[in-house]
């Protein structure tokens, strides 16, 4: 179903909406307690029927305690969910540090081969891109490398707009021998950058300044 969608709506698709979206598991009968539980600081080690830790959910809505939660139990980076989702790949969602809940020699991937760096470029959040460097050639079910959702940039707003071009920039200047690597629906790249910039858009993203 998921890919039937991504064929049928190739522009507007977004990884968050068809893929990775945590506002569907934040509506989840379980969520409430979860989050009580962060509010009143008491956290334990158990998770919902999702999968999902008390890391998880904080990180979800970047909660001010995830630290702290992450101080005291440190190993529930380590935990995945039944999606197979550390709770780094919700910390990627938000513009925050990624360093204190990278889950350091864990494969970074989901059951679909999404990683957190998926997950930030399709943000534009270029302060993840130094600790997440090593997952820029990450493929995953739909052949779709970071390259190709920061590249796909349908942001609206200039500021988000903004900071997906420099990362694109980063990112096309850092690793460009992925450019030409198609996804599920046979675009590269610089097809979606070609679909979704302007002229002077891509001007500023192919120039090494």
């Amino acid at each position: 179903m998921n890919l039937k969608l991504f064929h049928e709506n190739n522009v507007l698709v977004s990884l968050s909406r068809l893929f990775f979206d945590p506002k569907i598991q934040l509506s989840d009968i379980d969520c409430c307690k979860f989050l009580d539980k962060i509010n009143k600081s008491e956290f334990d080690v158990s998770t919902c029927r999702l999968g999902n830790n008390i890391l998880h959910y904080a990180l979800m809505i970047n909660h001010r305690k995830a630290l702290l939660i992450n101080e005291l139990y440190p190993k529930l980076k380590y935990r995945k969910n039944i999606f197979g989702q550390l709770p780094v790949h919700f910390a990627a969602f938000h513009n925050i540090d990624l360093k204190p809940f990278l889950a350091k020699k864990m494969i970074l991937t989901d059951s679909r081969g999404f990683t957190p760096l998926h997950i930030s470029a399709e943000k534009g959040h270029g302060i993840h891109l130094k600790q997440l460097s090593d997952l820029l050639v990450s493929g995953n079910d739909f052949d779709a490398f970071p390259l190709h959702w920061v590249m796909k940039n349908t942001e609206k707003e200039t500021g988000r707009r903004l900071n997906k071009l420099i990362m694109a920039k980063e990112i096309l200047h850092s690793n460009s021998s992925i450019t030409s690597v198609k996804n599920a629906i046979g675009l590269t790249p610089l097809d979606w950058m070609e679909k979704t910039l302007s002229d002077q858009e891509i001007d500023y993203v192919r120039r090494r300044d």
